[in-house]
């Protein structure tokens, strides 16, 4: 008889789907628990995987995990992001893997819902309609159009790739950035991250989805706004840290790029004296482009039984980040 497999899971949303999911394999449970570290640190001593996201693994569980979970195998986020796992750390011979490209179709969606507003200028459709201002010739002046227009994917996983699939739907160009160069046949080329400075003067939109890693913190500063057309505009999808929020507020202050589209923040919440409050080419978007598809949780659900059975089996598990 196979040994007993403990799976401590603490999500929002989730656990007792995942629990039905595995009802059917032979001495696996699965354990549901508050987010709070020490409700985990509770049950964790026994447990032989962790499934959790990573906006809850912070530095006081990591220590948790860390000190008491002996006999952890295995952590599952049902993120996509990882950076708190990359800044807390996991324990030695724990495998990491995460959502895969599960939250991508809805983001994609969400950034070119921010691309289209900011193209189509309805933020100051939606001023003029509280003024009860109906003025088309100076509202016709102000539009453009994604038709011809290029798009830069400043991170062609699966986020880029779907926003780029939505993106060639309205006739744009693609070009992805990655961390290294490649063909792919959703663009015209994908360059390689370190070739960013080269391609950014030439789009019209950007998408940034990036994951937060040491290399790719801050890598759009005040040198990047510089580079970019003054009628382009900037979405960022990824995380708030991929922006030196600072330099953005300036070149949006100084109008050096056209508008800013955003769901991520460097604070988050954004705080209420936050200078991108104030601006009339922004839109803020409260950290919601990974949700509204109801097929997302089915999803995870799937990822999780999948891997669960792999676990179980001692086969690889999909997904698999390295974080070494």
């Amino acid at each position: 008889m196979a040994d007993p497999i403990k799976i401590v899971c603490s999500l929002k949303r989730g656990c007792m789907e995942l629990a039905e999911a595995c009802a059917d394999l032979e001495n696996v449970t699965v354990t549901a628990v508050e987010s709070e570290p020490e409700s985990i640190g509770a049950e964790i001593e026994d447990a032989d995987a962790l499934v959790i996201n990573n906006a809850f693994y912070t530095a006081e569980l990591a220590a948790i995990v860390h000190d008491k979970a002996a006999r952890l195998r295995w952590i599952q986020f049902y993120s996509t992001g990882y950076n708190n796992a990359e800044a807390h750390g996991i324990p030695k011979d724990v495998v990491l893997t995460n959502a895969g490209s599960v939250y991508a179709p809805p983001v994609a969606e969400h950034a070119l819902a921010l691309v289209l507003a900011l193209v189509r200028r309805l933020p100051r459709m939606e001023r003029e309609r509280l003024r009860k201002h109906f003025n088309q010739l100076e509202t016709a002046s102000h539009l453009s159009t994604l038709r011809g227009a290029i798009l830069l994917a400043v991170g062609f996983g699966g986020i880029g790739k779907s926003a780029a699939k939505r993106a060639l739907a309205f006739d744009m160009r693609v070009i992805g950035v990655a961390s290294r160069e490649r063909e792919d046949a959703l663009a015209e080329r994908v360059v390689g991250l370190d070739r960013l400075g080269e391609v950014l003067p030439g789009a019209d939109v950007i998408i940034l989805s990036l994951p937060l890693l040491d290399e790719t913190a801050g890598v759009f500063g005040a040198a990047e706004f510089a580079a970019m057309k003054s009628s382009a505009v900037f979405v960022n999808v990824g995380r708030g840290a991929l922006v030196d929020e600072g330099a953005l507020i300036r070149a949006l202050k100084e109008r050096r790029i056209a508008g800013a589209g955003l769901d991520v923040y460097t604070t988050e919440p954004l705080p209420k004296d936050s200078p991108l409050w104030e601006l009339d080419n922004v839109i803020i978007s409260p950290h919601v482009g990974g949700f509204g598809d109801p097929s997302t949780l089915g999803d995870l659900t799937a990822i999780g039984r999948d891997n669960v059975v792999r676990f179980v089996a001692g086969a690889p598990l999909i997904n698999v980040l390295d974080i070494s």
